[in-house]
């Protein structure tokens, strides 16, 4: 898919496709996520307490 979008690009538009869609091919393509794309971690506003 990538390679077709890419070759369609440069064919009809004189374009190669963006640095962040060629992250996110690298990092489908290694099947794991792209360090500078990857979510924050979650936090909590409170702190969670065991229940007992």
């Amino acid at each position: 898919m990538y390679q077709r979008l890419r070759a369609t690009l440069v064919r009809d538009l004189g374009l190669e496709p963006s640095m962040g869609l060629r992250r996110l091919q690298h990092s489908i393509l290694h099947a794991g996520p792209d360090p500078a794309t990857a979510p924050a971690p979650r936090t909590t506003a409170h702190p969670l307490v065991p229940a007992g």
